[in-house]
């Protein structure tokens, strides 16, 4: 009777470990799809200058990749990043979206690079070249920015075509070199 009662009890208790381990395996997947669209959309980088769409990396859904999708001013040597990703493979760690490489489209140059998000408006980014350079950015979700929400801009930018804007409209460039030369 004993012997049957340690058997019964023994795969109670194998019935419950596995259990635990699909619910477990369940939390931590959940988790990190959860992180992954904590962060996706649209960002205003530091300055208001460009653009930037946080989306799953294609190659796997698990890590973060960025696209620059917009400049302020097209003329920058930056523009020749427009439509390609300038943040990939970053993994999250529960804390912070770390292993990521960034690449300055400014000069070109890589870096490795973390994110944490700070609430649900706001990225720090910190990019670093041999651990000791680094930089950091404060990045703001673009549909939280007060003077930008349901403004008709705020969508995303294309043309007539639905072919994404490579250059931001004439009348923007006059009105941002008018507030440059103040």
């Amino acid at each position: 009777m004993l012997r049957y009662l340690i058997q019964a009890s023994g795969t109670l208790f194998v019935s419950i470990f596995l259990n635990l381990v699909v619910v477990a395996e369940a939390c931590c997947d959940e988790r990190d799809q959860s992180a992954i669209s904590r962060v996706v959309g649209r960002w205003a980088t530091q300055g208001y200058g460009a653009i930037v769409v946080l989306h799953a990396c294609e190659a796997d859904s698990e890590t973060l990749c960025g696209t620059l999708e917009w400049l302020w001013d097209a003329e920058r040597p930056a523009a020749r990043y427009l439509g390609e990703q300038i943040f990939w493979g970053a993994v999250f760690d529960g804390v912070h979206w770390r292993d990521g490489r960034m690449r300055n489209p400014e000069d070109g140059r890589e870096y490795r690079g973390r994110i944490t998000r700070l609430d649900d408006h706001r990225l720090h980014l910190r990019g670093c070249a041999l651990r000791v350079l680094c930089q950091e950015q404060l990045w703001r979700r673009l549909e939280s920015l007060p003077h930008l929400s349901g403004a008709p801009h705020c969508r995303p930018l294309a043309d007539t075509a639905g072919a994404p804007i490579k250059h931001m409209p004439e009348e923007l460039a006059r009105i941002g070199g008018l507030l440059r030369s103040i």
